[in-house]
């Protein structure tokens, strides 16, 4: 079987860390085979004392080494987790995600049985789940299954997905590991899809490689997380001005979105005073009538993503190609 290191990328989540490597752990001790050959990297982005205690403390069948390095990013994060393995087979996954039953061998199955190719799992958030705020609901793999069909092949960028996937070293390194110019979250896993697409990786979605999604997040973190969302969406589309289109759909021409947009007139500065103002709101709205999360909560999510945008596009000139002219 070839070798493989699990690589946790982990900004000081102690609790959902350890969690993790707990899981892990559990499905090697049901299914010795599977610890041949395997180890788990995480790298700490920021340092954290915490963490490293509370995995460290774990009594595992499989080796875990922990790396602590000065906040750089998850783009840099992830490339440094490559760098420092030791498997063939670089099996990612968000440290706030709990593998399902049979999860490590179906990732390891898979790269037995193919050619070179890059497998992304399925995530959801379990319906006992409440603490994600905002956009945590629901199963993540009906939208990329919307799309590969029952060929089970992803052909499209912006469905790729490095919560739960698994890539041989060789490959990722050959492609070049992530674009560390995308800062904070968000694109970095897409804009490493262009290039894995038209290097000719075949790319492979299973719905059955199944981790669930333990996210804690509150509102102002995800309006932070959109903030550097929209600066990076420009990033992307700076780089790929011939994939706009495919990036930034029609569709996303929202009503809400116009709305902002006429109410702060492109102005990065007033998105943001225009998010911050209504957070009470979308607080409130969210904590006492969670049925209805469409109003206060798309008003300040949507501020949050144009402000990050418009930081790095001033004139507004993307936003306005890209969202239509409000």
């Amino acid at each position: 079987m070839r070798t493989m290191t699990v690589c946790i990328p982990s900004h000081r989540r102690p609790e959902a860390l350890r969690r993790l490597v707990r899981s892990l752990a559990e499905q090697v001790r049901i299914d010795p085979a599977l610890g041949e050959g395997l180890d788990v990297l995480v790298v700490l982005d920021g340092g954290c004392a915490e963490s490293e205690r509370l995995v460290t403390t774990l009594d595992t069948p499989m080796r875990v080494r922990i790396i602590q390095q000065g906040q750089r990013w998850l783009a840099a994060t992830r490339n440094h987790l490559a760098q420092d393995a030791h498997g063939d087979i670089l099996l990612f996954l968000d440290d706030d995600m709990v593998p399902a039953p049979g999860l490590l061998a179906i990732h390891r199955g898979f790269h037995e049985r193919r050619r070179p190719a890059m497998l992304i799992g399925r995530w959801a958030v379990p319906e006992y789940w409440t603490r994600a705020e905002p956009n945590a609901s629901g199963d993540a793999s009906a939208f990329a299954e919307s799309i590969v069909g029952s060929s089970g092949r992803v052909e499209r960028f912006d469905r790729f997905s490095f919560a739960n996937t698994s890539v041989p070293r060789v490959e990722f390194l050959r492609i070049g590991g992530f674009d560390e110019a995308f800062v904070g979250y968000g694109e970095e896993d897409s804009e490493f899809g262009i290039r894995a697409l038209r290097s000719g990786l075949e790319v492979m979605h299973d719905p059955s490689a199944l981790a669930w999604h333990l996210q804690e997040r509150t509102l102002v973190e995800d309006c932070h997380q959109r903030i550097e969302a929209g600066r990076n969406l420009v990033r992307m589309a700076r780089k790929y001005p011939d994939l706009a289109a495919a990036a930034f759909p029609a569709a996303d021409r929202s009503a809400v979105r116009t709305a902002v947009m006429r109410v702060c007139a492109g102005r990065p500065n007033c998105y943001r005073a225009f998010m911050w103002s209504l957070m009470p709101f979308a607080y409130a709205q969210w904590h006492l009538a969670p049925s209805d999360r469409s109003r206060f909560v798309r008003w300040v999510r949507t501020a949050a993503l144009l402000s990050g945008m418009t930081d790095l596009d001033p004139a507004g000139d993307l936003v306005k190609a890209w969202f239509g002219q409000a």
